[in-house]
């Protein structure tokens, strides 16, 4: 079992690493860059997880 700390401290997951700026967040980088419309929607997929999961260790 993995507890909420330490799967907030894993790093979001690139699946397209090449295009993905190691240096710049996701939520930072510009709308022009390659990369960002893919690091968007992967925050937004591992936040919609996060919350998934806080909600399965209340049970």
């Amino acid at each position: 079992m993995v507890s909420k700390r330490q799967i907030e401290r894993l790093p979001p997951l690139n699946s397209e690493p090449e295009l993905a700026q190691p240096g710049v967040p996701p939520h930072l980088r510009s709308p022009g860059q390659p990369g960002y419309p893919q690091a968007r929607e992967l925050e937004r997929l591992r936040r919609k997880h996060l919350i998934c999961l806080r909600k399965l260790s209340r049970k």
